[in-house]
């Protein structure tokens, strides 16, 4: 593979005009001092990312992201159908309206995110918020949330979760270590909602969660899990978890549970 080497945050912009190259990061990249206070994720719903990331194991501090107010999504990534190994962020400030996740906004059905950890703060005024992924409908592996994940100023944030928004797809040995919160309806401490569609089973296999899980408000808060807020599977297949666990105390008005809030075909 010939890689393309990523040193700055100016060679981050650049993968923007070669969505689909290789590139392999050689430095630790700081924003803070770079003049970009308010990062475009990359990718989009009509440009996805379908190229290959290596962060080498090395550090990317300080990403801050502010665009709520339009209707914005969250994450060095937005839209992802390739793979990205081996990031490791660190004190992002995020705040987006909707598919929110410190790495990645949506990770469509061929992402592939492993190796992988987020840490600082990623709030969303809507739904699909998560430490690392806002929506998984790939594959996530041996990745790491251990920051506070917020459902903000929205009378029905909902979906939020410490690792993952909603996982429609695959988690393997990840784990959430940070604290949820601000959550009125499906608030997991790993996951919001886990969804199988149609034909694809939705997983979350030998994962966890520790931290913490707060709602909005007792009265009104729905579907609150230590694991899971929200587990469904689809009318042909039947969502799996397996091997996971979780050590949050949970609270809010109804369907409430030390592991899963609602269950429904799992």
């Amino acid at each position: 593979t010939a890689w393309t080497e990523i040193c700055t945050v100016q060679n981050l912009q650049n993968i923007k005009n070669n969505l689909g190259g290789s590139y392999m990061q050689v430095c630790d990249i700081d924003f803070a001092g770079s003049g970009v206070d308010n990062w475009i994720p990359i990718g989009t719903a009509s440009s996805m990312f379908i190229g290959t990331y290596d962060g080498n194991n090395k550090i990317i501090k300080n990403l801050k992201i502010n665009n709520a107010a339009s209707w914005g999504i969250g994450g060095l990534f937005g839209f992802n159908n390739g793979k990205i190994t081996n990031v490791n962020l660190i004190d992002v400030d995020i705040y987006s309206y909707e598919n929110v996740g410190g790495l990645v906004a949506v990770g469509q059905s061929s992402s592939v995110i492993t190796n992988s950890t987020v840490s600082g703060t990623v709030q969303g005024d809507s739904d699909k918020i998560g430490g690392l992924v806002g929506i998984n409908r790939g594959e996530i592996k041996n990745s790491l949330s251990n920051g506070n994940i917020i459902g903000k100023n929205h009378p029905i944030s909902r979906d939020v979760g410490g690792l993952v928004g909603i996982n429609n797809g695959l988690i393997y040995d990840s784990s959430s270590t940070g604290s949820v919160s601000g959550v009125a309806g499906n608030g997991g401490g790993l996951v919001g909602t886990l969804a199988s569609e149609g034909n694809k089973q939705a997983v979350i296999d030998n994962s966890y969660a520790t931290g913490s899980l707060l709602p909005k408000a007792i009265d009104v808060s729905i579907g609150m899990g230590g694991l899971v807020g929200n587990a469904v599977g689809s009318s042909n297949i039947k969502s799996l978890i397996k091997n996971s666990y979780s050590i949050i105390g949970v609270d809010g008005r109804n369907n409430i549970g030390g592991l899963v809030g609602i269950i429904q075909r799992v």
